[in-house]
């Protein structure tokens, strides 16, 4: 996930999940795991706290029904509101 403005100067969080699919033979034994990046949507941010940013993406994973308890976060580009 990360912000930037729009044409309109409207801050726009982009949300790109990344996972992992676990492929197994007929026995049930993993053969080999296939990782996918989807782009889901652009979201409106309002509040860029820590806080704000925070409960922003947990509101998305709810929304998408996502188990959080089986997330991993990565942060780049010096994302100094959430360190």
């Amino acid at each position: 996930m990360d912000t930037t403005q729009d044409s309109s100067r409207i801050d726009q969080l982009s949300e790109v999940f990344r996972y992992v699919k676990i492929v197994s033979n007929e026995r049930g034994n993993p053969t080999k795991l296939e990782i996918y990046e989807t782009f889901t949507s652009f979201t409106e941010v309002r509040n860029q706290s820590a806080d704000g940013l925070s409960n922003l993406i947990v509101s998305s994973i709810k929304q998408k029904g996502l188990n959080i308890q089986k997330l991993l976060g990565q942060g780049y580009d010096s994302a100094a509101v959430m360190n």
